[in-house]
């Protein structure tokens, strides 16, 4: 393929192309793992994406290309979605945070270990080859992990279920009372007959509202952070050594939101790192690039810019799982992703804005609008406080609860000065968490 001079377009048609599988997989593979398991659906994209990915090498034109590009992208999507998905819902509550966001770093230095390898093989058959198979060593997680038991319980499979607490039990030689194995099972009263499906995100006030913030926290995320990239200059004069660099550079913000995420939660964070990226992104957009000086200020901005979207990306997807219930988490998880992956396209797009407007700035400084307008969506998203539900009645309640959307000194402040009232909820029956550590 000779994708150079005239038919140098075409690279990003086939990055368009490769958007338009995940996003169609996010939407796809979300609703298979809600209905089937996460375990059948994360067996099955684990196979697709070894398989289209290792076909990829044997493409000769440019069209057999962009299929294999588009069926690779769309199994990893429903691959990455379904994974993290069962990661958080085996974490406990008390280190969820931390664990969700320590993935974005171990994803991060995944691409810098895929830099240093494409700085040696320079080849991309060969490092398609490496991907292949390094993905396929993720397949034998069917045979060790199992389905997370919020699913079972409430898809009517206990009995699957209680060989697998019971497994989780000897494994961390604790023997299980009576009274363990009837608060264990006291679980099933969730359970429901009821098959739910992406359309369930849209139909209750409350989590039609979380969906909606939650996919443009989502757009706004990758939009700004794929957006900032093409303004960033090289930091140093060799492609891999640029990659290097910036992942490396990427692992601060990681670090720093596992650190806020754990101690704050991940909605104040998530705020945080969209105003501080929104006005870093308007303020590179008026610099004018006149000198070397100001030009090195700004590209120095831009990578600070950037990493507080890569803090916004570590954030936003371990919130998405707090937001939604068990029974439509990996629905909404997809449908976020594909709103991610609209951002991303449209990114692209953006800075045709330069060719009609004479301020070259202009579409830093949409950027910068859409991450501040990022911020305002999640300021109105509820507070999950390392809580998740199961049920969509649980997920409703939260929802709409006024304290779980107002920073608690905030609402003190308007209630001393009879602004706003809130009604206390009723306490509910407090739900179950199934952990291998808490047997511990």
């Amino acid at each position: 393929m000779n994708l150079i001079c005239e038919r140098g377009a075409l690279i990003n048609v086939a990055s368009t192309i490769y958007f338009m599988g995940s996003l169609l997989g996010g939407l796809f593979w979300g609703e298979m793992a809600d209905r089937y398991g996460r375990r059948k659906t994360l067996l099955i994209t684990n196979l697709l994406y070894t398989f289209f990915s290792g076909g990829t090498i044997f493409s000769r034109d440019y069209t057999s290309f962009v299929i294999l590009r588009f069926c690779t992208g769309f199994a990893v999507q429903g691959m990455a979605s379904t994974f993290y998905v069962v990661i958080m819902e085996w974490i406990p509550s008390n280190r969820r945070g931390f664990f969700a966001t320590i993935c974005q770093f171990f994803f991060t230095l995944a691409g810098i270990a895929l830099s240093v390898g494409a700085f040696f093989l320079q080849d991309w058959r060969l490092i398609q080859i490496v991907l292949a198979v390094s993905n396929a060593a993720a397949v034998t997680y069917f045979w060790f992990a199992p389905e997370p038991l919020q699913w079972l319980m409430l898809n009517n499979q206990v009995d699957k279920a209680r060989i697998i607490w019971r497994q989780i039990a000897e494994f961390n030689r604790v023997e299980l009372s009576v009274e363990d194995v009837r608060e264990l099972e006291s679980f099933q009263y969730k359970k429901t007959e009821k098959t739910y499906s992406m359309l369930d995100c849209f139909r209750t006030p409350g989590i039609r509202r979380n969906t909606l913030l939650a996919c443009f926290a989502w757009f706004a995320t990758f939009m700004t952070y794929l957006g900032l990239s093409f303004v960033i200059t090289d930091i140093a004069p060799n492609l891999y050594h640029n990659l290097i660099i910036g992942g490396v550079m990427e692992l601060i913000p990681c670090a720093l939101a596992a650190y806020l995420v754990a101690k704050y939660g991940p909605k104040y964070p998530l705020l945080s790192y969209f105003v501080s990226g929104g006005i870093l992104a308007i303020i590179v957009a008026v610099i004018p690039a006149s000198s070397y000086t100001a030009s090195m200020a700004k590209n120095s901005l831009a990578i600070l810019c950037r990493m507080c979207l890569l803090g916004c990306m570590s954030t936003v997807t371990f919130f998405t799982v707090e937001l939604f219930p068990t029974v439509i988490r990996n629905s909404a998880y997809g449908l976020c992703a594909a709103a991610m992956h609209i951002g991303g396209m449209v990114s692209h797009e953006l800075f045709f804005l330069e060719n009609v407007s004479t301020f070259k700035g202009i579409p830093v400084l949409v950027l910068g609008v859409i991450a501040l307008l990022g911020g305002l969506a999640t300021f109105f998203l509820p507070q999950t406080n390392g809580k998740m539900t199961d049920t969509i009645e649980e997920a409703e309640e939260v929802a709409l609860d006024m304290e779980t959307m107002v920073k608690p000194p905030l609402l003190e402040f308007l209630r001393k000065r009879k602004v706003v009232t809130v009604a206390k909820p009723q306490p509910s029956t407090e739900r179950i968490e199934f952990t291998s550590t808490s047997f511990n």
